[in-house]
């Protein structure tokens, strides 16, 4: 099965890297969070994704480092215990993600199924939501009512 997503993921980046503007197509590239950083200072979600950027721009980005970006850009910074996902454009963001529980917490204190789910959300705010930390957010105490 990883030697399939591999070989899968070779095609598709050579494909993507190849091709003219016109070409590009991000169709086959999946949703597994394994981030990348870009020389635009974005962090993509993978690099399936970030070849799909470096197709469009004709060769204008490259890829700076394996995990997410740690200096200021376009998409968000990147501190010890918070990691931007894909912040882009919400056109470009991946739809779908699978169904395996994982929680993380976001930045917004909302508690996302997965990584995946999590990196939808900061995409279509573009970077403004970011992995605070592994498991559910805390929850806030409730007020006691009772007098």
């Amino acid at each position: 099965m990883k030697l399939s997503t591999c070989l899968l993921l070779s095609i598709v980046a050579i494909t993507a890297t190849c091709g003219d503007a016109q070409e590009c197509s991000s169709s086959l590239c999946t949703n597994d969070f394994e981030p990348v950083c870009a020389s635009n200072d974005i962090t993509y979600y993978n690099e399936c994704w970030l070849n799909f950027a470096i197709c469009e721009s004709s060769g204008d980005i490259t890829k700076a480092q394996d995990g997410g970006c740690t200096t200021t850009g376009s998409a968000a910074s990147l501190a010890a215990d918070s990691i931007p996902m894909v912040a882009n454009n919400t056109d470009k963001c991946p739809e779908a993600c699978t169904m395996i529980y994982k929680p993380v917490c976001g930045s917004d204190g909302v508690t996302y199924g997965n990584d995946c789910t999590l990196g939808i959300a900061s995409c279509e705010s573009d970077g403004s939501i970011t992995k605070v930390s592994e498991g559910e957010c805390a929850s806030l105490p409730t007020e006691n009512t009772c007098e």
